[in-house]
């Protein structure tokens, strides 16, 4: 009987001690075969965490610890992949809590289709926050809503993600040029299927997301994403990749955005923040690329 496949978790963090010591404590109770994954950490230019972090938690877990200097998300991630030893590599954030069959679900995931890129399930931990349920709500959405004629996925959210190593390493990994404007997830997705692979959605790889959000600040995160929307469509220009590459055709963004409200019988609250923060992310898309264009 073959063994499991060997997996490399990849984790990037920055000064976030106490969220990261709750993620990894939540890998103690994973049901994936002992000697087969092993768990990355990038400390992406913070103060270092480790001494935060109790030894024999570090004892307990295949970890390994990894220091470098300041460069976002997507550096920190890359750097991770190019340490990493396993055939799959899936991604998660240090305010996130794998659920105990997270691992395994990967592999079931991969063997279940031609997949070279799966993104899971993501829970909003804190449903007090409405800030949180809008972000959580609109990333549910647009799994749904952002797919190809054939059902694949097409946006894989870096919080829960997991990608073949070979296929992740020739598609060059992410982005790193994405640091202050948040889409380098978006930008690879959109890469790797225009490469031909095949991306595929698998909700029963879960986490939980422990971000509290204030209306305000999930306004300014949507504000980034529009400048990240700027950024990912210098870089398809960059590159010579259409923007549409057979995404299904479906009613407009904001008229399926909402319906799907209107069906769900969600609060005033929700539709008056989530519609303003489309507003925002225009906003932010709008003004960066007039920033280019002046600059």
């Amino acid at each position: 009987m073959n063994p499991e496949p060997f997996i490399s978790v990849v984790i990037p963090t920055r000064n976030r001690e106490a969220r990261l010591r709750a993620c990894l404590s939540s890998f103690e109770f994973q049901e994936y075969p002992d000697g087969r994954w092993e768990i990355i950490v990038v400390n992406d230019g913070g103060r270092s965490p480790w001494s935060a972090l109790p030894p024999d938690l570090l004892t307990r877990l295949p970890l390994r610890m990894e220091e470098r200097e300041s460069g976002g998300p997507a550096a920190a991630r890359n750097w991770g992949l190019s340490l990493a030893r396993g055939s799959i590599v899936a991604f998660t954030d240090d305010d996130c809590r794998v659920f105990p069959d997270w691992l395994s679900q990967w592999t079931e995931a991969f063997n279940s289709g031609p997949w070279k890129a799966i993104g899971g399930r993501t829970l909003n931990a804190v449903p007090e926050s409405l800030g949180a349920r809008c972000h959580q709500y609109l990333v549910d959405f647009l799994y749904d809503y952002l797919r190809f004629e054939n059902g694949d996925a097409y946006l894989l959210v870096s919080n829960n993600a997991a990608f073949d190593r070979d296929a992740l390493a020739q598609a060059g990994g992410f982005d790193a040029d994405f640091t202050k404007a948040a889409a380098e997830d978006r930008e690879l997705s959109h890469r790797m299927a225009f490469a031909g692979h095949r991306l595929g959605y698998w909700p029963q790889a879960r986490v939980w997301h422990d971000n509290p959000l204030s209306s305000l600040d999930y306004l300014r995160i949507q504000y980034r994403y529009g400048q990240g929307d700027a950024l990912f469509r210098v870089k398809l220009a960059e590159r010579g990749i259409p923007l549409r590459i057979g995404q299904r055709r479906r009613p407009q963004f904001h008229l399926a955005l909402a319906r799907k409200l209107w069906s769900d019988r969600a609060p005033l609250g929700m539709w008056l923040l989530l519609y303003n923060s489309q507003v925002m992310h225009h906003v932010g898309s709008l003004l960066a690329r007039l920033s280019r264009r002046v600059g």
